[in-house]
């Protein structure tokens, strides 16, 4: 989303073309989730590599790739290797989205690794999905701080998806809030990001 998104807003403000993206990738890392779509590194750079030439043979000798995953890279400087190797006349950069926001995406880590839920991650999707990142409150449990509440960041979901998210495998804990399901992401472990992702495709409607 956010590799797209960067795309289009560079396209529409220099006017060099953006094709469709390769929506499936180096994912198998991720095949513990239902329904995860992957193809090999080597099956990626064909596909590349033959779009690539799709191009070169309309006579564009400049191509910019964009990934929007971390493994993905390996197989789009693969494709920039071999394309180079074949034709001396063109010119191939490429680029990770979360390069986009390096300084930001960093500091905001303890381990100072560029991990998904941080401020740039946060800063591109409020960019692009406003509607979906909502300012929010967490309550602490228990009764030993009573009445207090501490700022949050959360995701909002149209309507009432809780008894749909506590279903799922693991469930997932939501509140609704004035008609919208809110998670909080304050509670949200980073490692666990991938399970609150995941939960959240598979909403229907």
């Amino acid at each position: 989303t956010q590799a797209m998104e960067i795309s289009k807003r560079v396209s529409a403000n220099t006017g060099v073309p953006l094709i469709p993206p390769v929506a499936v990738g180096i994912s198998q890392s991720h095949g513990n989730f239902p329904g995860t779509l992957w193809i090999r590194a080597d099956t990626m750079i064909r596909v590349l590599y033959d779009l690539t030439t799709a191009l070169y043979e309309t006579g564009i000798r400049k191509f910019f790739f964009i990934s929007g995953h971390m493994y993905n890279d390996w197989g789009i400087k693969s494709l920039r290797d071999h394309f180079r190797c074949d034709y001396d006349d063109v010119q191939i950069t490429t680029v990770n989205y979360w390069l986009t926001a390096e300084t930001r995406f960093a500091e905001d880590c303890p381990q100072n690794k560029h991990i998904h839920g941080n401020f740039g991650e946060t800063a591109q999707m409020l960019a692009i999905r406003p509607d979906l990142v909502v300012d929010t409150v967490s309550v602490p449990g228990g009764g030993t701080l009573p009445g207090v509440e501490i700022p949050s960041v959360g995701l909002s979901l149209p309507g009432d998806r809780v008894g749909e998210l506590r279903a799922g495998n693991p469930p997932v804990i939501a509140r609704v809030t004035e008609g919208s399901t809110i998670l909080d992401l304050r509670t949200v472990h980073p490692n666990d990001d991938a399970v609150v992702a995941a939960a959240v495709a598979t909403l229907t409607g």
